[in-house]
């Protein structure tokens, strides 16, 4: 047991509710975006569903992963995450940070599976993970949240081991938030 969880526990109840999130096919459309120019497509429904949770009083926390399949230089990836942090921003929604990482080695504690960049938001903001919602399209970044007690949610069609929704907005309507 966790000698600070007590501790941890008491903050949390004082503090703003917390959503992490992975953006890539839950609120960047991936398919229309073009990440190697500099080009992203935000899911319009996705925003109006963050700045929903904003006006809701949760404060998002967004997790980026670089791309195994084609890696993105150091200033291209930075680059992209002010460009991700700049646009919600500019939409009214409320971001606590941006966690990345631009490895790809499954030995680096922060790529996903391993739990490491939410070990950091632990560490910057004293996050209990515990039960608080984490949505992805990936499992990887679902198991990497299953492993700090998170609550897993996959967005997408098909069967599914978490809870799972076709979109964020589907998740956030079925949160029953008003406007």
């Amino acid at each position: 047991m966790n000698r600070y969880k007590n501790l941890l526990d008491q903050i949390n109840l004082n503090q703003k509710k917390i959503i992490g999130i992975f953006p890539f096919n839950t609120l960047i459309d991936k398919k229309s975006s073009n990440v190697y120019v500099g080009n992203l497509n935000f899911l319009e429904s996705a925003i109006d569903g963050l700045k929903l949770l904003s006006k809701n009083n949760f404060e998002i926390v967004l997790f980026v992963n670089q791309f195994k399949s084609k890696q993105l230089s150091t200033e291209s990836f930075q680059s992209m995450i002010v460009s991700i942090e700049s646009h919600l921003k500019n939409r009214g929604v409320t971001i606590l940070g941006i966690y990345w990482c631009p490895a790809i080695s499954s030995s680096d504690p922060f790529v996903t599976p391993n739990p490491g960049m939410f070990h950091r938001v632990t560490e910057h903001h004293y996050t209990n993970w515990n039960s608080v919602p984490v949505i992805s399209t990936s499992d990887n970044d679902l198991h990497a949240a299953e492993k700090v007690s998170a609550c897993p949610i996959k967005i997408g069609s098909g069967p599914s081991k978490w809870d799972h929704f076709e979109s964020l907005s589907a998740y956030v309507s079925k949160c029953g938030l008003a406007e």
